[in-house]
């Protein structure tokens, strides 16, 4: 008897746990849909002010609110028109909302308005903020929802392997990860005679995003160079943003020849 009062015990509490995260997530798109308005009616009304509150501070130290405001009204270069939000997906601290919307070059009425879509992504940094556009090839441009989650996580198990291989040493099994077309040009021989700037210490893979046979992976990863007189720096970090292509059911780094190391 009371084995089974402990297991009802048990099942409520994980309800009640999934209930709790599921009302969560539904305020906190609710949250993120409530700011996206505020932003694309301002947008929509020319309350160019209330525009620059959501910029992110690296914009923000660019020009000031004043700076800011003349200029979209004066240069443009976008007048936007009408808007409409659709769905809204998160994950972690990113955010995707569907916006379709009209814009119009600003001071050129006599051209017809231009229908746009898009998934808008935001970023969750205490509050919700618009990915900057010169920052939005850093993040997934669709919401998981609508990307292929299996082929996805293929891709990612074979980044891991080629920056395991990176922190090994392993050149060779680096050199196999790279697209034909690279080695086509460039033989093992070659790439196993170039020697390696930096040694490789760790790396997490952030995200991977596929459309088609073309992939996208965000890869942070730390190392250090390799010559001597730095050798008690500390490892640096580093971001960077991979292609990869699939050829013959393979994932391979689509890496030009300048990018060897």
């Amino acid at each position: 008897m009371k084995g089974r009062f402990k297991v009802l015990v048990l099942f409520f509490c994980v309800i009640m746990s999934v209930g709790i995260e599921a009302l969560a997530d539904r305020k906190d798109e609710n949250t993120l849909k409530e700011r996206a308005k505020v932003f694309w009616e301002a947008r929509v009304h020319g309350d160019w002010a209330t525009v620059y509150q959501y910029l992110s501070q690296k914009e923000k130290h660019k020009f000031t609110q004043e700076e800011f405001v003349s200029s979209r009204k004066v240069k443009g270069p976008l007048r936007f028109l009408s808007y409409e939000l659709g769905g809204v997906e998160i994950a972690g601290d990113l955010g995707w909302i569907e916006v379709r919307y009209a814009v119009q070059p600003l001071g050129y009425p006599e051209y017809p308005p231009k229908q746009m879509h898009l998934w808008d992504i935001w970023q969750k940094t205490g509050d919700w903020y618009p990915v900057p556009a010169s920052q939005s090839a850093d993040f997934p441009k669709n919401p998981p929802q609508l990307r292929p989650i299996e082929e996805e996580a293929s891709l990612a198990a074979r980044v891991n392997g080629l920056w395991e291989a990176k922190e090994k040493e392993n050149w060779l099994s680096v050199y196999q990860h790279l697209d034909p077309d690279f080695k086509a040009g460039v033989s093992a021989e070659e790439f196993l005679e170039k020697r390696a700037l930096y040694s490789y210490v760790n790396h997490s893979v952030e995200w991977a995003e596929v459309t088609g046979n073309h992939g996208r992976v965000k890869v942070i990863y730390t190392c250090r160079l390799k010559d001597p007189s730095v050798s008690k720096l500390d490892p640096v970090e580093t971001t960077v943003v991979e292609n990869w292509i699939k050829m013959n059911n393979q994932w391979y780094c689509h890496i030009r020849k300048d990018q060897a190391e």
